[in-house]
């Protein structure tokens, strides 16, 4: 039986996830090695045979890693764009000094990908094309099982990416995606392809090194086990398919209302949380990281696992810090996720003084959490104000000048019904202030600093309106 042409199949692959269409114009990453120059050649025949309109563009990232062969891939890939006139775009970085002690190979990949994104913007490209074959998909899922991935990173390489980014084809308006043609291909496939067609292609000497995992699967660990079973890659690309195909149906159908974007954080309803499976919560877990990160590479298993901890009772007001400059934190019935960049990180518990502001009567002071009006009353009806978001005062007592303030270490005051003072960070425990919050809490006070009320707290006694009091004045709290 004949068998069918390399092309055929790769063009069938990439209409079963359509990836792209006839007249999609599409830049393809060529870094020069094997696996990049039989992709470029194979969109070549599927351009030809089956879709004359589809536009291709290359590029080619010199990250000037490996001295002369970085010069030797670069040289390559200009002679090879003009032996099949192709338009090229080509920039040189220095990643081992943008990496300054960062993980390299991460650095790498991730100034890889924004170089791409980049250019394809520019020349209006609707998709990247990436040469990751049936082998790449093996080896990240054995690298991820190792490493104790969860169900999503044993999903391996996807098909379709889209980006979680801003960038779109200005003329389209369409969010850029990168594809992956070849991942249903074997290497030893693309090899005797390359054989055929009597091409050359650059071999990248780190490749050889087992001093990265990566590779150490590649040349020691997928031997032996193709030893067991011949078809171990085939196997292992069925069972990632099999995984995504589960997760698309389980999981990214889920309900999705646990999610509260606010503030540049996300906030987990605790009740809700622990009234779905575990394999469900753990994956809304990763997807709210993958939404205020814009993506999910460093959070393990582990992680995660860490964060479930934070579920149990007793666990209000800790945090769990996550690589990427994020944390997660327990705040009374709710996790939140966000950027440890939100916080106020200088010192503020040591400090000695905090700035203030004028408040004065008929006046308004506008922070990031209230906005706080100052206001005369001559009757009262406080039946339309929410409960604990006013404060009825004696005017003669606090003046029609006022300021606002955060707290300071030490805070205390007499409140209403109490007959000493208590510390402003036991009532704000008690009327379930998150920790986070208490930084940027406005606390009203008189011109000598005396704490007179503050949102969702009771007003100060000594400033309380009563029976004996002549002028009545509001703050009021939104």
């Amino acid at each position: 039986m004949k068998k069918t042409p390399l092309s055929k199949q790769v063009w069938q692959f990439i209409n079963k996830y359509k990836m792209f269409d006839e007249t999609a114009h599409i830049l393809i990453a060529l870094s020069g090695g094997p696996d990049s120059v039989a992709l470029t050649l194979l969109l070549r025949e599927i351009q030809s045979n089956f879709c004359p309109e589809l536009k291709l563009h290359l590029a080619h990232l010199n990250h000037l890693l490996r001295g002369k062969e970085s010069e030797q891939d670069e040289l390559f890939v200009h002679s090879f764009a003009r032996e099949f006139n192709l338009a090229l775009t080509v920039k040189q970085l220095n990643v081992l000094e943008l990496a300054k002690g960062a993980n390299l190979e991460a650095t790498a990949r991730e100034v890889r990908y924004q170089f791409l994104q980049e250019t394809a913007k520019e020349i209006a490209a609707n998709h990247i094309v990436t040469a990751h074959n049936m082998n790449d998909q093996a080896e990240t899922f054995l690298m991820r099982l190792i490493r104790g991935a969860g169900v999503t990173g044993l999903t391996g390489i996807k098909p379709i990416l889209k980006m979680n980014n801003s960038l779109k084809n200005p003329n389209t308006d369409q969010s850029i995606t990168i594809v992956r043609p070849l991942l249903n291909t074997r290497r030893s496939d693309i090899e005797n392809y390359l054989r055929e067609k009597q091409l050359n292609a650059c071999i990248d000497s780190s490749n050889f090194s087992t001093k990265l995992t990566r590779n150490k699967i590649r040349l020691d660990i997928l031997p032996k086990i193709s030893t067991i079973n011949p078809k171990a890659i085939e196997a292992i690309s069925r069972t990632t398919d099999m995984l995504r195909e589960w997760q698309e149906v389980f999981i990214d159908n889920s309900p999705s209302q646990l999610i509260n974007n606010k503030n540049n954080e996300i906030k987990l309803s605790l009740d809700t949380l622990l009234n779905i499976p575990e394999v469900m919560r753990h994956q809304k877990l990763r997807d709210s990281i993958e939404q205020i990160y814009g993506k999910i590479h460093g959070i393990t298993a582990k992680h995660i696992i860490s964060i479930d901890s934070l579920l149990i009772k007793g666990k209000s007001g800790k945090k769990i810090l996550l690589p990427n400059k994020l944390e997660v934190a327990r705040e009374f019935e709710h996790i939140i996720i966000r950027p440890t960049t939100n916080l106020i990180l200088s010192n503020d518990d040591n400090r000695k003084s905090v700035d203030s502001f004028d408040f004065s009567l008929n006046g308004c002071w506008e922070g990031e959490l209230f906005i706080l009006s100052y206001e005369i009353v001559t009757q009262l009806e406080t039946s339309s104000y929410p409960k604990d978001m006013f404060a009825v005062l004696d005017l003669d007592k606090i003046g029609e000048k006022l300021r606002v303030r955060f707290r300071l270490p030490g805070d205390k005051y007499t409140p209403i019904g109490h007959q000493k003072a208590e510390k402003l960070k036991r009532l704000m425990l008690e009327k379930r202030i998150p920790l986070s919050a208490r930084k940027l809490w406005p606390l009203v006070i008189t011109l000598k600093d005396e704490i007179i009320w503050a949102p969702k707290l009771p007003v100060a006694k000594e400033f309380a309106a009563n029976s004996k009091s002549s002028h009545f004045a509001i703050i009021i709290a939104k």
